[in-house]
């Protein structure tokens, strides 16, 4: 039943031309993507699970997320699941606090996740948190949101390697 609402929520977020570029062969206008979460988690296996029946019915839409939830073994596995959807790009969000867990949940997916540190200032950064990133992560894999308020963030995000 929660599969079922979240297509339909997906279904509303389609371009206003998407029917019409679907007869023509035209593409869209807007592309057809969904941010799953604006603020917020997952917050169980089968939320999650209920999402990934969502991608996997919607193969159109582009997907992509932003997660904490990478301390729970089983909520990650169901998460890299959706993560390895070819039309879903999941972000582990890092940060001081938490780099040495989701650089370890990183390594578990090879190629399945990218990284989004959420960072203001360089210089706030943990001096041991650069040197663990340039060790396991190549470019292109992760993104720095240098702007980030209370689950707010800039519309700027910055590659940093």
């Amino acid at each position: 039943m929660l599969a079922q609402n979240l297509i339909a929520l997906v279904d509303q977020a389609r371009p206003v031309d998407w029917l019409a570029a679907q007869i023509s062969g035209e593409p869209t206008n807007l592309p057809y993507t969904l941010r799953i979460h604006d603020v917020g988690d997952h917050y169980s296996c089968e939320y999650a699970r209920a999402w990934l029946l969502a991608i996997q019915d919607r193969p159109q839409c582009k997907f992509w997320f932003y997660t904490r939830s990478f301390l729970e073994p089983n909520l990650l596995a169901v998460l890299s699941e959706l993560a390895g959807e070819s039309n879903c790009q999941g972000f582990l969000s890092i940060d001081n606090d938490n780099f040495e867990q989701g650089l370890l949940a990183f390594s578990a997916y090879p190629g399945v996740w990218k990284l989004a540190l959420m960072q203001q200032d360089q210089d706030q950064l943990s001096s041991e948190l650069m040197p663990a990133i340039r060790d396991r992560v190549k470019h292109g894999e992760i993104i720095n949101f240098p702007y980030h308020r209370a689950a707010s963030m800039s519309c700027r995000s910055e590659p940093i390697l």
